[in-house]
């Protein structure tokens, strides 16, 4: 049993900090207890699914397959162009048991305002969706009582708009792979435990030093890490470790 335990978090930890691995393989659903890599397998052992990971185009609305998934706690859509948002916000907010929602490649600007029923969400991950706009996200994301963790790691965005400080709820704000270039004075609103970043030159890194201090100086008490999201090569993060701080005496600054 302890073994069993011990790969479903090691497999959860490796599905949360490999978001550049969207790569379609075709995964034997039962090679850990409790995590679903399509619909098909799920529907067979409906009280089983605890992790579910849904990434055929086709989809257009969340099949109602789903409520009797009465384990379910976490679901994640890729790919799903075609999936009508306002459905799936919908079905999720009526699911008794998913506190966690990952959506990832979604093309659209706006998000429908049935994303104000996610009252059961304390974990959103909206990743690879390029077109985003964040003042209008943020907006709507701060009337989520519940949400304390949001992550918008890949989305090619290179700044944050003001609307950031109304995220009063986030605790932990995942901000991986965008070539962020300035620090908005809101964001001294929050009351955040950790910003993650990643350890990439071409991101965060890149940042100019005094917005990095501006950084360090509006939130004091909050922890800024660097994280590595690829396997490590020969063993070896990109900075040393998976997750490093930036602190005043190590501003991690692309080395030229």
């Amino acid at each position: 049993m302890k073994v069993k335990i011990l790969s479903f978090t090691i497999l959860i930890a490796l599905l949360q900090i490999s978001c550049t691995i969207y790569e379609r393989t075709t995964y034997n659903s039962n090679q850990i207890a409790g995590v679903y890599f399509n619909l098909e397998a799920a529907r067979k052992s409906p009280m089983k699914v605890e992790y579910l990971i849904l990434n055929n185009k086709d989809l257009t609305t969340l099949p109602d397959e789903i409520y009797k998934m009465k384990n379910l706690g976490h679901l994640r859509i890729m790919y799903h162009d075609t999936l009508d948002l306002g459905d799936l916000f919908t079905k999720v907010s009526k699911h008794p048991t998913i506190k966690e929602l990952e959506i990832s490649f979604f093309n659209c600007k706006y998000f429908p305002d049935e994303i104000l029923l996610l009252n059961n969400i304390n974990k959103l991950s909206i990743i690879d969706s390029k077109n985003i706009d964040l003042g209008y996200l943020f907006e709507q994301l701060s009337q989520l009582m519940n949400l304390m963790y949001l992550n918008i790691a890949f989305g090619d965005f290179n700044s944050l708009p003001p609307e950031i400080g109304l995220l009063t709820n986030i605790k932990i704000l995942e901000l991986g792979a965008n070539p962020i270039q300035n620090i908005p004075n809101e964001i001294q609103r929050l009351n955040i435990e950790k910003i993650i970043f990643c350890q990439y030159p071409q991101y965060f890194r890149l940042l100019p030093i005094d917005e990095k201090l501006k950084l360090l100086t509006l939130l004091p008490n909050t922890e800024i890490v660097l994280f590595d999201y690829q396997v490590p090569v020969g063993n070896r993060f990109t900075l040393g470790d998976r997750e490093v701080k930036l602190t005043r005496d190590n501003l991690w600054e692309v080395k030229k």
